[in-house]
């Protein structure tokens, strides 16, 4: 059963529809599901520097990555090479998303500013290793560039690589739940000897 109404609005123009419809369940619902384990929570209060030369797409990463990152992430930014370089060689980070290229902000690539945080890890105390994902506006133009770049931003120590426009946020916690649960586990075996 149901209703159909039909009326014209005082003008003249036009009509105007309205309906009800009246269904029955042929079946009682489901039981309640148990809801599915959620999977390991990415860490909270994470220092995070962004390394971008344009302020919007540094912003439109943080905005993104405020959605990902639980409890108030600490972001620092950087317009260029050197400046994350400077910022990373000098402050506890635990992750870094750099640009490839700074365009004239700078000489320095996000793959130079990766090799010299990488070199300087290898000699200091710290006690974790930072995570680096590389951002580019290059990875997608052709799939043989696209996995040149990923081997060589790979290569120079870039945990991840992602594209512009950036991942989903569900991509995107994909991408970090394994590098924090690699760092976590290597940092329990340092702890262990």
């Amino acid at each position: 059963g149901g209703r159909l109404e039909h009326s014209v609005p005082p003008r003249g123009r036009g009509a105007i529809f309205g309906f009800d419809c009246v269904f029955e369940r042929e079946q009682p619902l489901s039981p309640k599901k148990r809801p599915a384990e959620a999977p390991h929570p990415l860490p909270g209060g994470l220092r995070a520097l962004v390394a971008d030369d344009s302020a919007l797409n540094r912003k439109l990463l943080i905005h993104n990555l405020r959605r990902v990152l639980p409890d108030e992430p600490w972001f620092t930014q950087a317009e260029s090479g050197e400046e994350a370089l400077e910022l990373l060689l000098g402050g506890e980070y635990d992750i870094a998303f750099l640009d490839q290229n700074f365009g004239a902000k700078g000489q320095l690539t996000g793959r130079d500013v990766t090799l010299s945080v990488r070199s300087r890890e290898k000699i200091s105390s710290r006690s974790h290793r930072l995570i680096i994902v590389g951002v580019t506006g290059d990875q997608g133009l052709d799939t043989e560039l696209q996995g040149n770049f990923d081997g060589t931003a790979r290569l120079c120590g870039q945990d991840a690589v992602w594209g512009k426009p950036y991942p989903p946020p569900d991509k995107m916690r994909e991408d970090l739940r394994p590098l924090f649960d690699r760092r976590e586990t290597a940092a329990g075996a340092d702890d262990a000897k």
